[in-house]
């Protein structure tokens, strides 16, 4: 099962030095002497900053589907998010074939696109659009990197009925190549 079982939220008190001091009493008063946080930028950040302004023992364990955390290869969130990602896409093949229609399918990702390529990659994608890769809105399907995508753009899908290697090393261009 995936999502926020713990039922979390963000508490923008916790920017301040006064809102970290309140959650330091909490904690004090109710004799917890230390602390597990699990999850992103935000999360950790404010873990860091509960044991470097209050010298409070912490723990933090990534977690976050969009996988920017740095010196993890995978945080807890991200298989989940790939995984239902390539659920929907399953959904959608066989329509995107039997119909003869291209589909674009857009995940979260906040400013990266891990689950993208993942999915791409998972899924036998024709082209990826990532956000590290700037792309040119003026190129459209016809005027595709991939010249067998754009001969057949209008009889085509993005997502091929039976998954195979994904030819995307051009559309992503030669400094990131797939």
């Amino acid at each position: 099962q995936g999502g926020t079982t713990l039922r979390t939220a963000r508490c923008p008190e916790f920017r301040e030095r006064a809102g970290r001091e309140q959650a330091i009493q909490v904690l004090r008063d109710n004799e917890i002497d230390g602390l597990v946080v699990i999850g992103g930028d935000g999360s950790l950040t404010g873990a860091r900053a509960i044991h470097e302004e209050f010298a409070f023992p912490v723990m933090g364990v990534p977690g976050s589907i969009d996988n920017d955390i740095a010196g993890t290869d995978y945080s807890i969130g991200f298989d989940t998010a790939v995984n239902t990602a390539l659920q929907a896409v399953d959904k959608i093949r066989d329509t995107a074939y039997s119909h003869e229609r291209v589909f674009v399918v857009e995940v979260m990702g906040r400013a990266n696109g891990f689950i993208a390529l993942e999915v791409a990659l998972s899924g036998g994608a024709e082209a990826v659009l990532i956000p590290e890769i700037p792309f040119s809105s003026s190129k459209s399907a016809t005027t595709s990197n991939k010249p067998e995508f754009a001969a057949n753009a209008p009889r085509s899908s993005s997502l091929p009925k039976e998954p195979r290697a994904p030819a995307m090393s051009k559309i992503s261009s030669t400094k990131h190549r797939v």
